[in-house]
Formats: C-alpha cells, structure tokens, sequence
C-alpha cells in the first residue's frame, strides 16, 4: 500500500504549535511574582543566598540609627538564621484565626434585603470572600509587618480575579493618605534596574499593570521620575505606629545568645577534662628513677588511658594530684538567663513556649490579642474597601469584621457567643467562631436537608436552640390546656366527694333505732 503525504496535516500542526506558544506566553505574562526567587535566572529549585555577617557594630548601629530598609533587612536576615525569633514572629503573625464575617447594610429602608439585585450581590460578595482565602492573606501580611516593619502590595483585578502581587519593601514607601483614610503608595522604578538580566526584566515588567510599564519606559528613555504614586484602588500598604521591625531591640540579645551558647558549650567541654600528674620519687637530691625509666612510666600510663580523650597525664618528681580545671564558685551566666532576658525584653510570656505554671499566661494571651486586633482591624478595613469597589451598589454596601478570636481562646469565645445566641443576639457568630465561613455553612445546611435528608434521620433534643417561636407557642398551648384540664377534673373530683359525704350523712342520722 503506498503511503501518501498530506501537506494539510502539516499546516494543520504548524497552526497548533503556533497557537500553544501564543497561548503559553499570554499565561505567563498574567503571572505575578511571588518571591524574590522570580526575580533571579536559576537552575535551582530554591536559590539561597550569602546570609549577611552582621558585626556586633553593625548590629547596635543599625538597631540605633538605621533606617528603614536597613533594619529590615536585618530583621530578614535574623528570621531566617535565629530559631527563636522566627518562632517570636510566627506566634504573633498567626496568633489570631482571622474568622471573619461578612454584613450586608441595605442603604434604604424602603428596599428589603431579599430583593433580586440586593441578594445577588450578597452572594457574590459572599463567595468572593471565600475564594479569596482571607485567613491566609491576612496571616502572610502580618508576618511581613512584624519581620519588615510594614507590607506593601500591589492589586491585579481581571474583572472575573483579584489577585495581590507582594512589592519589594526597599523600593516602596507610603507618606500620604487620601481623603478616605488610605494611605498612598509610591513605588520606586528603580527597582526593575535591579533585575540584570534584560530578557528577564522585560518579562517581569510585563506582569505589572500598563501604567507602571509606561512610567518605567518614562523613567529609562525620558528622562522621568522614577518615584511613582500607585492609585489608591491598587495598593496595599500595612504597618503598626511606625515602620519599623516589632521585635528589632531582640536582635541584640539574640546575638549575645550565641555568644554565650558557644561559651557555655566550651565551659561543659572544659569541666570534661582531667589532668592526671604522675610523681617519680625522689631520694633526697638522688633520682630514683632515671629520666628513661620515668618516660617509660609516662608511656605505660598513657597507653592505659588512650581511650579516654578528656584526661591528660603529666610525668613529674612533685606529688601526683587531680586538678578540675571547673570551679564551682565561679559565677556563671547561664543560657537560661539570657533566654529569660530575650523574653523579658519581648514582652512574651516564656511560659508560652515552655510552659510551666499557669500564673500571668492568661494576662499575657489577652495581651498579644489586644494587640494582633489591632493589625486585624486594619485587614478588615482593607476587605471592606476592596469588596465595596466591586460589589457595593446603590442599594447596599457590605463591612467586613474580623473577630477577636485566637487559637487560645476559641472555645471561650464560642461558649460565650452561644449563650448570647440564646438571648436573640447573632446565630451565626458562634458558628463562624469554629472557623466555617458564611457560604460553607449555607452549603453544608444544603446538603444536608435537601441531599442527605439528615434533618429527618437526625433530630436533635427539643431546647430553646433546636425549637422555633411558633414550636415553643404551640408547646405552651398544649401544656396551658393539659392543666386546665386536670384543674377541672380535680374539681369535679372535689365536688363528687363532698356530695357523697353529705348523702352518707343523712343516711346515719335519721335510720338508726334507740333501744332502751
């Protein structure tokens, strides 16, 4: 059979290739840059880069009279290398759940919250805040500001995705607000100077918005500023009072910590050793043994003790005697003080991360609660600002909380929320105290009554939880007449055994005869 070819196959497969690399680089120039890992050309999977050596000088200067971008690169540099002060930092940055609650406000009152439009942006702003996972989004910006000083970022909306790009901190600043309380970020063209390979820098380029690739191309061949303002819509700007490292006076302890590990580790290696010294007698001025038969000596008690590294044998006409090289009256600081010093310094509880007693732990939870809240307050105003511009109408606008709730105190907090519940006030705060969103709940309701049919298998016990108004009234009706019914028939009962009393009465008094 012969073979033919068919140049339309071939056309047919150069067009898919074509369509494949086209599709592939619109894919890429829609990514955005999670680490600084994207901004390097590398075989390897994750880079690493020259840890710094920071000098004890350096250190004091930096923590004193650094600025911003020098104490955060500091900070960085101590998370990545101090076991204790990442812990310090990821306590705190994940300290609270982030449980958050979505409330709708229905502008007029003539409008009624179930109407079509007002529901169906309800439910978009509803599955927008779960999609968008803001638990972990808030959990990654407070783990910047507490290492950094301050996060800044950049919002990509697509119209159908929002998502947020990380900007790199020394290249960024915020020194103004709006009329809206939302502080302006400038960022710093200069940064894409940085990147040295051009192919790479034009590919990272192009996963900025337009305007930021038109400024840059403004800067390099126009001779423009490189400091541009990003439009209040699209940046994100986070930090405590000032932007600074939380825990920035830590690092100098931490890094006396060090010293005085290694000094306590050659103190335990030192109070190891022994050093034993071997007498050869003497008659007066006269040797006993000659200097050949006291090497001889020294020798044969070096072979006895060769497996034992920590002793040292010294051959000698003086006294034999075991010198400690440890003293015990000597005052030592120890590991332990240090450490007790770092979290002293911190404003931590020590009993947070080795727990002993019970005393102040609790006082020192509420503490760092006051304080996460108030970087949760500021992400809720951030979630509140962003679903608003997209989903608010003229109608309704939607407010974002974020409860005080911690990994230490949910199961207070929704005992608490429950018995309030039981008073008329909000069914759905200890539900989404447990960590279950508003969407997850409506869908796990929904599939179990109308899928599963598990209100029907499963009932729980009657309580004022589990009963409606209407239930509860129609209960009172029945037991309001049951006992209306058991008070008449005791009367009747009553009255029955008054009536019998009073017949047997007549009965005694006149049919009796007297017999004399």
């Amino acid at each position: 059979m012969e073979e033919r070819f068919n140049p339309n196959l071939e056309n047919v497969s150069k067009d898919l290739n074509i369509n494949r690399i086209s599709t592939f680089k619109k894919a890429i120039e829609s990514m955005i840059a999670t680490s600084k890992a994207a901004y390097v050309r590398s075989d390897s999977k994750s880079p690493r880069e020259r840890n710094r050596i920071y000098t004890k000088e350096d250190i004091h200067r930096i923590v004193e009279r650094g600025d911003s971008v020098e104490r955060a690169k500091l900070s960085q540099h101590f998370f990545s290398v101090s076991g204790l002060y990442k812990r310090i930092i990821l306590h705190y940055a994940t300290f609270l759940t982030y449980s958050w609650i979505l409330v709708p406000h229905v502008k007029s009152r003539k409008d009624k919250i179930k109407d079509k439009k007002i529901t169906g942006a309800y439910d978009d702003a509803s599955d927008f805040c779960t999609s968008f996972q803001i638990e972990r989004k808030c959990a990654l910006f407070a783990k910047d500001i507490l290492v950094n000083g301050a996060y800044y970022g950049l919002i990509h909306d697509s119209g159908e995705y929002i998502a947020i790009q990380d900007l790199p901190f020394e290249y960024c600043r915020s020194r103004f607000k709006n009329q809206q309380d939302i502080d302006i970020v400038e960022f710093n063209m200069k940064f894409f100077d940085s990147i040295t390979d051009a192919a790479l820098r034009m590919q990272i380029l192009k996963t900025y918005p337009k305007f930021i690739q038109k400024a840059y191309y403004n800067y390099r061949h126009n001779n423009g500023e490189n400091w541009i303002f990003l439009p209040a819509e699209i940046g994100i700007y986070f930090s405590y009072f000032e932007e600074r490292p939380f825990f920035m006076d830590l690092i100098p302890l931490l890094d006396d910590l060090d010293d005085y590990k290694e000094i306590d580790k050659k103190r335990n290696l030192q109070s190891l050793g022994r050093i034993i010294v071997q007498k050869v007698g003497t008659d007066g001025t006269q040797l006993v043994f000659e200097p050949e038969e006291a090497e001889e000596m020294h020798d044969g008690v070096i072979s006895m003790l060769q497996d034992n590294p920590d002793v040292d044998v010294i051959t000698t006409y003086n006294d034999i005697k075991m010198i400690d090289l440890s003293s015990e009256d000597d005052e030592k600081t120890t590991v332990d003080s240090v450490q007790d010093l770092i979290y002293e310094s911190a404003g931590v509880s020590k009993e947070l991360f080795c727990a002993t007693t019970d005393t102040g732990l609790q006082y020192s939870l509420n503490n760092d609660l006051a304080m996460m809240m108030i970087l949760g307050q500021k992400f809720a105003h951030f979630f509140t600002v962003l679903i608003n511009n997209k989903f608010s109408s003229k109608k309704i606008k939607f407010k974002i909380l974020i409860l005080p709730i911690s990994y230490y105190n949910n199961v207070e907090y929704t005992s608490k929320a429950k018995d309030l519940a039981a008073f008329g006030y909000s069914f759905l705060t200890p539900i989404l105290s447990t960590g279950i969103d508003q969407t997850s709940l409506s869908d796990l309701k929904e599939l179990e009554n109308e899928l599963l049919e598990l209100d029907e298998v499963l009932k729980p016990l009657q309580s004022s939880y589990t009963q409606s108004g209407k239930t509860n009234a129609v209960t009172a009706a029945a037991s309001k007449t049951a006992s209306e019914q058991a008070a008449n028939s005791s009367d009747d009962t009553t009255k029955k055994e008054e009536e019998e009393e009073k017949t047997e009465g007549k009965d005694t008094g006149g049919g009796g005869e007297i017999n004399e």
